[in-house]
């Protein structure tokens, strides 16, 4: 592990939210660990841009449209609806130019949101360099997908999707990974 992944695997933290349900992602070219999750799915291009018409909202776990679509778009990133849709709050942390880690450090101080996730919260290494934090949406409130909660800090929750392993970034070409893979079964 990097430096800098050993330094965010300790910090865990953030409001009172708690682990998203999971699967073990086992390979990289198939979207069934995410949709036996119960978390829809959907294609984007390599600009993280929704290739169907109604992007996120065309987000779905049928195997037989997923399977349509990865022979329509072969090249696509995957996406993963959050929100109601799929039941997930993701906090998107920015590790570079901005130290979203002590942003975040910061927000939980602001906040008194002392609460320790579990060492098993799953988290994305993205291609660009961020962080994806993998939560189980809150109930009742409505969690509108927004950039720039603090510096180098984005919420993905209602209205809103993130790419996910095994996509590539646009920018730089490096894979969507798993730092830590949600738990199976969860």
């Amino acid at each position: 592990l990097h430096k800098r992944e050993q330094y965010i695997h300790p910090l865990s933290v953030f409001l009172h939210i708690f682990v998203s349900k999971g699967v073990l992602v086992n390979t990289l070219n198939s979207t069934d660990p995410y949709t036996a999750a119960g978390w829809p799915v959907f294609p984007c291009n390599r600009n993280k841009k929704p290739i169907t018409q109604n992007g996120f909202k065309d987000a779905t776990t049928n195997p037989e449209q997923i399977k349509q679509w990865a022979q329509s778009y072969p090249d696509a990133s995957v996406a993963i609806a959050t929100g109601y849709k799929s039941g997930l709050f993701v906090l998107d942390v920015d590790v570079k130019g901005i130290d979203g880690i002590a942003q975040l450090s910061r927000l939980i101080a602001d906040n008194g949101c002392l609460t320790v996730a579990p060492k098993s919260l799953p988290v994305v290494r993205t291609g660009g360099g961020w962080l994806h934090y993998y939560f189980s949406r809150p109930p009742g409130k409505h969690w509108k997908s927004t950039a720039g909660i603090y510096p180098g800090i984005d919420i993905r929750c209602d209205g809103g999707y993130v790419i996910a392993p095994p996509s590539n970034h646009p920018n730089t070409g490096k894979r969507y990974r798993w730092i830590q893979p949600p738990e199976k079964g969860k």
